[in-house]
């Protein structure tokens, strides 16, 4: 019941823009035998059905995927702010930092920064954009829902109109958990997004809600089109907020007895 309650939580923050406040567990959490791993293919083709329903049947797909990988980045955190404040868990803290490729867990301010997770507005936009509601080629054949790359030989799909002189792939994933968790480390590690992060941390201080609009303006580099893709992830993001809120309550009052 604990777990459950503790899910429930974690999405209104994350609907709502979670705070440190709403950190309640010093305890990581990691995949166990409960941890509930899909494939993109397991979703039926959407074929004859309506724009309304395919948004629907996306987002209830994915919206457990995220609560498992959020609710271990909010542990992790929680037991980061606890291990700072009580000056304790030295191990644990260099292999966090090692994780969130830090060289080491002296700068706990930067650590803090990264770890941390992103409202599951912009998650969902971000995946549904990227993927074509899960039908591309990429989210098919790799279960690859945002896009990411990989730059050794081998390591996933070559895409058919890559030019000549460049050699990167498109990441393959055992499952949609990997894709998502991959996307959360990308986000949370990569140089090309310190301002969201820098904008993320801003809130943490105030503890004022994450605002997923706000946010969306530090993804410019995750893709060539700059500021139009942001505005596009905005714009998805005000268009599917009924969908994701029903998709939110009906995960809750499934996991709720």
């Amino acid at each position: 019941m604990m777990v459950k309650l503790f899910t429930v939580i974690l999405f209104v923050g994350l609907l709502t823009g979670c705070t440190e406040t709403t950190i309640h567990s010093s305890t990581e959490v990691k995949p166990n035998k409960l941890y509930q791993t899909r494939h993109i293919k397991e979703l039926t083709s959407s074929q004859g059905l309506s724009i309304r329903e395919k948004k629907k049947r996306f987002f209830k797909f994915l919206t457990p995927l995220i609560a498992q990988e959020s609710n271990i980045i909010l542990n992790q955190r929680s037991r980061l702010i606890n291990a700072i404040n009580e000056k304790n868990d030295f191990q644990w803290l260099n292999t966090l930092a090692k994780q969130y490729q830090l060289p080491d867990d002296s700068n706990y301010q930067e650590l803090l920064r990264r770890v941390d997770i992103l409202p599951i507005e912009l998650i969902l936009s971000q995946s549904a954009n990227e993927s074509m509601w899960g039908e591309s080629r990429f989210a098919q054949e790799a279960n690859n829902l945002f896009g990411q790359w990989c730059l050794t030989q081998h390591c996933g799909i070559i895409p058919l109109n890559r030019d000549a002189q460049k050699t990167h792939e498109v990441a393959t994933f055992k499952h949609v958990n990997a894709s998502i968790r991959s996307y959360l480390n990308n986000i949370n590690t990569n140089p090309a997004y310190v301002k969201l992060r820098t904008i993320r941390s801003r809130f943490r201080f105030l503890q004022r809600p994450l605002n997923a609009e706000i946010l969306a303006t530090g993804l410019e580099q995750y893709s060539e089109r700059g500021k139009d893709y942001v505005a596009e992830i905005q714009a998805m993001i005000k268009i599917n907020q009924p969908f994701i809120h029903d998709s939110l309550s009906q995960f809750n009052e499934n996991k709720v007895p």
